[in-house]
C-alpha cells in the first residue's frame, strides 16, 4: 500500500467521492494534514511518507468519515472565524454563514453605545446573552472584539455547556462569561440579572418536513439543536422573540439566524411583538434570507 501523501489523497478523493462524501477533495486534505501533525496540506507535504503509526491512525479516521461523522468532530477542532474551536458530538457544529451573525450583532452593539439617552435605556452596553450557545463560536468571538463586555450564555444541552466554557477559556475570555444550564422555558431565567443591551442567538430553526433532506453528518448533532418546532420551525424563534421583549433594555437589539424560509412569515406575522419592532433582515454570503433583527422600543 502506498504511504506517500499526494497518493494517499488521490486514493482517500476517490473513495470519498464514490460513497457521497460533500467536499471528497477537503476531507482528504483535512484528515491526512492532521495525521502528519499539520492543520492544512502544503504541496511540501506531498512527497512525505506516512509512518506506519501514522497509515494505521488515518485508517481508523477515514472509517470515520466513510460513516459520514462530521470532519469537526473527526479532527476535534475546528475554525470559526479566526478562532479555534474545540468541536465534540452531539454539539451543534457552526456553519459558515454564522459568522455574518457575529459582525451584524457587532453593529447592534455599537448602535447601543450610540443611542440617545432615554431614562431606561443603555448608553453604555455591558452586558449581552447568547441564547442557543451550542460550541460558544458567536459568544467566544464578542466577547474578544468588545473586550468591556460580559456575557450571559443560555444552553440546554449540558455537553454544549461543557464545550463553551472550554472554548472560552481557551481563547482566554472565560472571565466575563456567565453560563446558565437551562432553556427559555425555564421559569425566572435570569432572575433579576440587569436589562440586556444586545441578544444573539443562532437557535433550532430548521422545519420539521426539512428534516428528513439534511445530510447524513447531521444525524450525529443533537436534534435539539434543530428542530425549530412550531409553525414552519418557528417555535423556538418565537420564545425567543418573548424573551428578548422582556429582558432587553429600551434600544436594544435581537439579532438571530433563520431558515431561509422564514423572512416573508416574520414580515407578515411578526412585524412587532411585544415592544419589539423588526427592523431588517439580511441575507447570508449565498443571497439566502438568514438574519432577522429586531430593535426594543
Amino acid at each position: 500500500m502506498t504511504t506517500r501523501v499526494s497518493k494517499l489523497r488521490s486514493r482517500l478523493h476517490r473513495l470519498f467521492s464514490k460513497v457521497g462524501v460533500p467536499d471528497p477533495g477537503a476531507s482528504a486534505n483535512y484528515l491526512l494534514a492532521h495525521c502528519i501533525g499539520q492543520r492544512t496540506l502544503t504541496r511540501e507535504h506531498s512527497r512525505l511518507e506516512l509512518t506506519a503509526q501514522q497509515l494505521s491512525k488515518l485508517t481508523g479516521l477515514c472509517n470515520r468519515r466513510l460513516q459520514r461523522e462530521p470532519l469537526q468532530y473527526i479532527l476535534g477542532e475546528w475554525d470559526f472565524r479566526d478562532v479555534s474551536l474545540v468541536m465534540r458530538a452531539p454539539v451543534f457544529i457552526p456553519r459558515p454563514e454564522t459568522e455574518k451573525l457575529v459582525d451584524l450583532a457587532k453593529q447592534c452593539w455599537s448602535a447601543v453605545g450610540a443611542s440617545s439617552s432615554h431614562p431606561h435605556s443603555l448608553s453604555r452596553p455591558r452586558l449581552f446573552s447568547e441564547v442557543c450557545t451550542g460550541s460558544g463560536a458567536v459568544s467566544v468571538c464578542l466577547l474578544r472584539d468588545l473586550p468591556q463586555a460580559h456575557c450571559l450564555a443560555i444552553e440546554l444541552l449540558p455537553e454544549a455547556c461543557h464545550l463553551t466554557w472550554e472554548n472560552c477559556h481557551r481563547n482566554g475570555v472565560s472571565n466575563r462569561l456567565h453560563l446558565i444550564n437551562a432553556s427559555l422555558a425555564t421559569p425566572g431565567l435570569l432572575g433579576r440579572a440587569p436589562p440586556l443591551s444586545l441578544i444573539v442567538a443562532n437557535p433550532p430553526y430548521v422545519p420539521e418536513l426539512d428534516m428528513r433532506q439534511l445530510q447524513p453528518e447531521v444525524t450525529f448533532e443533537s436534534p435539539v439543536a434543530l428542530r425549530g418546532g412550531g409553525i414552519g420551525g418557528l417555535g423556538v424563534i418565537v420564545q425567543l422573540m418573548d424573551f428578548a421583549d422582556a429582558r432587553l433594555a429600551t434600544g436594544g437589539w435581537l439579532a438571530f439566524e433563520m431558515d431561509s424560509s422564514h423572512g416573508q412569515l416574520l414580515r407578515d406575522r411578526f412585524q412587532n411583538r411585544g415592544s419589539l419592532r423588526l427592523d431588517r433582515i439580511e441575507s447570508d454570503f449565498a443571497g439566502k434570507e438568514r438574519f432577522c433583527l429586531y430593535r426594543k422600543l
